[in-house]
């Protein structure tokens, strides 16, 4: 991916690598302590931002100043096509780390056992089951993308790196022919305000996972 430079601030957003994975997966830890993901270990995080990276299907960037990661980005562009070549790619290895980090924490092995079991386990028979395991056809026009995670260092907050991460999203959907944007952020929280700022609309409060609730957003590329 070409790199976007912001000589006033002396900021690159640029894809993210292999190499960037620590570092971005403990930004991931310290920006999102009590998410679900976290608590599944740093090993278990840098091996799903490294599933993003390897995808053809995801969007993978980072902001670095001085050299430093401060910030990081993913986003799926093709939702269906990115779950199956994840899935045949990275799904041994995802589902060990899980499974390690989950029976390491009792309590947390319960919530996922109450909350999320039925629900991956459908969403692995749906992956499975159309196409006998063969990737679907990644046909990104008209599709929405997902951003899943934006994260900037809390020293860095306000600087610009946040916006200028999800404004190269927004590139890419549009080069790409997509439709757009859907994201949910924090009910409470600098999420909404941020989104706004960048174009978002609110459509209103949804459910997550473990009952908690989220505001759904959405950006329409023009």
């Amino acid at each position: 991916m070409t790199v976007e430079a912001d000589p006033g601030a002396g900021r690159e957003v640029r894809a993210l690598s292999d190499g960037d994975s620590s570092a971005t997966a403990a930004l991931h830890a310290r920006a999102l302590p009590d998410s679900f993901f976290v608590r599944l270990g740093l090993r278990f995080l840098r091996d799903y931002h490294r599933s993003f990276v390897d995808s053809p299907h995801a969007v993978a960037l980072v902001t670095t100043k001085a050299g430093e990661v401060d910030g990081f980005l993913l986003a799926v562009v093709a939702p269906g096509p990115h779950g199956a070549y994840v899935l045949r790619r990275w799904g041994a290895r995802l589902a060990l780390r899980a499974s390690l980090g989950l029976l390491a924490r009792p309590q947390l092995l319960a919530l996922f056992l109450r909350t999320r079991m039925v629900r991956y386990a459908r969403g692995l028979w749906r992956r499975i089951r159309p196409t006998g395991g063969a990737e679907p056809a990644a046909d990104v026009v008209g599709t929405w993308a997902v951003l899943s995670h934006v994260a900037v260092d809390s020293g860095r907050r306000g600087s610009g790196a946040g916006a200028a991460l999800v404004q190269a999203l927004h590139d890419r959907v549009t080069s790409v022919g997509g439709a757009g944007v859907v994201l949910l952020t924090a009910v409470e929280g600098p999420g909404a305000a941020f989104y706004g700022r960048l174009g978002y609309e609110c459509e209103g409060e949804v459910a997550g996972a473990d009952g908690q609730p989220w505001l759904r957003y959405r950006w329409r590329a023009t």
